[in-house]
């Protein structure tokens, strides 16, 4: 992975920039005038930047996870989830516990999740000639300028930042959406295994917890000192072995047994 990384660096495959780009914004002007081809996006970046490219006939095209060899099984790869990041926290000094929980209930129900989702009939959405909900120009092409991420948060449910369940095809259901919706379906057609997928679920006991914070300081400040420079190219990968054997003199095989310890304890009680 890292060689390969590496390669690409050297070929001139990467921005020369790229240790300096934090999030998307930071390049995104990049992929509007069409220097970059390759980058991370959300289907709904594409309207914005094929409209702002300056060649008319761009278009923008998800790509599959890349495979060695063909028929290969991935033991990592990105997929689609169906977790958001959004949550609600209840005050211990609320005054109605209960009515707030069953407010919170409300949003994972058939008609809580779909007014979360859609909002106001006849504001935010309406049915179009096939029966089916499509947003309205308020919600696509605000007058005011409210782009729709805010207009979640004030008509709907913003669950990047709320809790609930959202009725993903809200987020194209437009027309010419199918188009940014079927790019998930791209996403999802991974032959994978998730032999390397972290479990979230799996805890650690005070003693390990406290032996990880004990390696965690140097492994993960020697990482950050190193890594990226095999990556750039400031060090050459024939250094890489060296530098695997300073990882495991500062406990990364202790980090490791740690953590199996942890995963088979996991597997034990979960089956």
């Amino acid at each position: 992975y890292a060689s390969t990384l590496a390669q690409w660096n050297k070929e001139g495959l990467i921005d020369p920039g790229w240790t300096g780009y934090y999030m998307a914004m930071s390049f995104e002007n990049y992929v509007s005038a069409g220097t970059t081809g390759f980058v991370f996006m959300q289907p709904m970046n594409v309207i914005t930047h094929e409209t702002a490219a300056p060649d008319p006939d761009t278009r923008w095209e998800p790509v599959h996870n890349p495979y060695l060899r063909e028929g290969q099984t991935l033991h990592f790869a990105y997929q689609d989830t169906y977790l958001n990041y959004g949550h609600t926290c209840l005050s211990a000094k609320c005054s109605n516990i209960e009515l707030a929980l069953t407010w919170c209930d409300w949003r994972y129900s058939p008609q809580g999740s779909f007014f979360s989702s859609y909002g106001v009939q006849g504001l935010t959405w309406d049915y179009n000639d096939a029966g089916e909900p499509e947003l309205t120009e308020f919600s696509l092409n605000n007058e005011n300028g409210i782009d729709f991420g805010n207009l979640c948060n004030i008509y709907m449910a913003n669950f990047l930042a709320e809790h609930g369940m959202e009725i993903y095809q809200r987020k194209y259901a437009f027309k010419g959406g199918e188009r940014f919706r079927g790019m998930h379906d791209v996403w999802a057609d991974v032959n994978t295994d998730k032999a390397y997928q972290w479990p979230s679920a799996v805890t650690f006991t005070a003693d390990q917890e406290s032996e990880l914070a004990g390696y965690s300081g140097d492994i993960v400040t020697f990482i950050a000192e190193n890594f990226l420079a095999f990556l750039s190219g400031n060090k050459p990968m024939t250094e890489w072995n060296a530098y695997v054997g300073t990882l495991n003199s500062l406990g990364w095989d202790e980090v490791r047994r740690i953590k199996q310890e942890a995963y088979d304890a996991f597997i034990a009680a979960n089956g």
